[in-house]
């Protein structure tokens, strides 16, 4: 389990923050009110435990948020997506929980520990559904299925075209027959006639 504590950047104009470059020239070694802080991809936090950090009063105001990240065993079924609980947001996936057994990764987070906290526990204990669920029938078709669909379509326009273009000689057999003379006008001389345009 990995959980951190992230803080605003007016943390650094407190008067008890401390920040000491390291040695080696890696970054600085930040504290404040005996919590060490750490440079996450330019966002101020510490690594807390499940149940959140003892913060002194005064830094309370400055958390922006809590995280946590954790996998946990399959003990009964969930539903995979993102769950939505006061402040606090998890996305639960199926992950390898330990070898060779699968359970749930849970990356949560939110402005308070305890909204975090408790939708860990809603969503251990069954007790919620997620606002977006991972397991829905996907709409649309797939790229095969897109594919075959314009080859038919294509084919389909090809005959029609061809239905057209027979429908628009037999329409000129029509004009043809009505302007024509036929002293022996019959039945065989017209469908011959209509074989000849036709094909």
């Amino acid at each position: 389990m990995s959980a951190n504590l992230y803080f605003t950047d007016e943390v650094r104009n407190l008067p008890g923050f401390k920040s000491t470059p390291y040695a080696d020239g890696s970054g600085d070694r930040m504290q404040i009110g005996g919590i060490t802080l750490f440079n996450d991809r330019g966002r101020l936090c510490t690594f807390v435990g499940d149940e959140g950090a003892k913060l002194p009063e005064e830094l309370q105001k400055y958390v922006a948020e809590f995280s946590l990240y954790i996998t946990m065993a399959e003990v009964a079924r969930r539903e995979t997506g993102i769950y939505c609980q006061g402040s606090a947001e998890a996305e639960l996936e199926v992950a390898e929980y330990s070898k060779g057994r699968l359970g749930y990764r849970v990356r949560a987070r939110g402005k308070k520990a305890e909204d975090v906290r408790e939708l860990l526990r809603m969503i251990r204990a069954g007790e919620i559904r997620p606002e977006r669920s991972y397991e829905g029938q996907q709409i649309g078709m797939s790229r095969s299925e897109l594919e075959a669909k314009v080859a038919s379509l294509a084919e389909k326009n090809g005959e029609l075209h061809s239905a057209m273009r027979k429908l628009a000689e037999l329409r000129k057999l029509a004009d043809d027959l009505r302007a024509e003379r036929w002293p022996w006008c019959s039945k065989i001389s017209v469908a011959d006639k209509i074989r000849q345009w036709i094909g």
